[in-house]
């Protein structure tokens, strides 16, 4: 596991491993890749059993829109190994303010695919809108908690259209965009 070996020796370095924790595993496939979530662990608390790593399918296939379904806890693909190019993931950590163990909130980093798969029935569609809705699905079962939800990764895409609109459209705000408005505007 490249990645992992490069986060262990990068926590080992004495300024950053001081300061900073970091959460998440290892994808499963020839690429060892990871979502890894590093947070200043002198400001927050990691909540574990409200974090942790999921792969981008479930039991249900592909299409899965079952309400509430939270995917595979282990690590896997889509049907086919030819549907999707690498193991995608999503990590999550859940963070508690130190100063404010009532502050809380899910921080979501992911790495979506940018393969396709094709289905009779469905015509076709792009995993990456699979994944977006899984996560945006799992997104929600914190926000109906009144749990806030911080989503960052390497979507594959641009943030107008596709996958970056559907989660504009989600609710969730750009914070490039965001960080450019002043006191007073919404």
């Amino acid at each position: 596991d490249s990645t992992k070996l490069w986060v262990d020796k990068l926590m080992a370095d004495a300024d950053i491993g001081a300061t900073y924790a970091s959460f998440g595993e290892p994808c499963g496939d020839f690429t060892g890749e990871q979502c890894a979530i590093f947070y200043n662990k002198s400001k927050f608390d990691l909540v574990e059993e409200k974090s942790g790593t999921r792969w981008l399918w479930c039991e249900h296939g592909v299409t899965c829109n079952v309400e509430g379904c939270t995917g595979s806890e282990t690590a896997g693909n889509f049907p086919s190994a030819s549907d999707t190019t690498y193991y995608r993931i999503m990590t999550y950590a859940t963070l508690t303010c130190k100063d404010d163990s009532t502050k809380e909130f899910t921080f979501i980093n992911t790495h979506l695919d940018l393969s396709y798969y094709a289905d009779d029935e469905y015509g076709y569609f792009t995993v990456q809108n699979k994944q977006i809705d899984y996560i945006l699905n799992f997104a929600k079962s914190f926000i109906g908690q009144g749990i806030p939800v911080i989503m960052t990764g390497d979507f594959n895409q641009y943030l107008e259209g596709g996958v970056g609109q559907r989660i504009l459209d989600a609710g969730f705000k750009h914070a490039a965009t965001e960080s450019l408005k002043t006191e007073g505007q919404e």
